[in-house]
């Protein structure tokens, strides 16, 4: 069971990571693949999506495609996919730094503000209890601030997001 009393999480027989949102929707979340490139992308150069990024610069395809393979590839790098009734919706990707992992979500342009953002926080929480997880949130961001505030992640006096132990 998930942390939050909100969100019932249910772990199928694939290893999928499935959790139910206060609405009664569920989503699951999988590992991503190369196949996942290009609706990542989509998501990654569309208007808004970067505007919180550390790097705002919009990459070119040559330059999307070479980083994402090297993140799928790389032991410090997770990248999950959330999927609502079998299509993509979003990603949340785990960084390894020294002995924390960062959290970075996006959700599809779409789907923002429908709380897909939240379960997926709520799922790949649950996936990485043996993980220090933790959030750098760019002032200005009231929406991912709020996000993990919600989630239980406690301000650090570095201004990261860290999760409650």
């Amino acid at each position: 069971m998930l942390h939050n009393a909100n969100l019932q999480a249910i772990v199928s027989h694939w290893g999928a990571e499935t959790v139910r949102t206060p609405e009664g929707q569920r989503i699951s979340l999988r590992r991503a693949t190369r196949e996942d490139a290009m609706i990542v992308f989509e998501w990654q150069t569309s208007p808004g999506t970067r505007v919180y990024a550390r790097n705002r610069q919009v990459p070119s395809l040559t330059e999307h495609l070479d980083w994402f393979s090297e993140k799928v590839a790389s032991d410090d790098s997770q990248i999950w996919v959330g999927l609502s009734d079998g299509r993509p919706f979003g990603i949340v990707r785990l960084d390894r730094r020294d002995e924390e992992w960062e959290v970075s979500i996006v959700v599809a342009p779409h789907m923002r503000g429908s709380g897909f953002g939240k379960a997926m926080l709520a799922a790949i929480d649950e996936i990485s209890r043996d993980k220090k997880l933790f959030a750098e949130v760019l002032p200005g961001n009231q929406a991912s601030h709020a996000l993990f505030r919600a989630a239980g992640y406690r301000l650090s006096p570095d201004g990261r997001y860290r999760r409650s132990e």
